[in-house]
């Protein structure tokens, strides 16, 4: 899979500012990657199997996540 690079400069990173308030649209769109791919392991697994079992008994909420 080929891979991004992002090579920040000094002067980059004096410019660059976070943003203190949560993106609900970045917040859903990791935790869908999140569910999808097996990455992140032990700290996910829980979370995973608790929303997949949800999405399975809960036809409203999974047709949405369904791609």
């Amino acid at each position: 899979m080929p891979q991004l690079r992002i090579h920040f400069t000094d002067t980059d990173i004096a410019r660059t500012r976070l943003k203190l308030e949560i993106d609900l649209m970045w917040e859903l769109v990791g935790s869908a990657q999140v569910l999808q791919h097996a990455e992140g392991g032990l700290p996910f697994d829980s979370w995973r199997r608790r929303v997949r079992e949800r999405v399975s008994r809960d036809g409203d909420l999974g047709r949405p996540c369904r791609p």
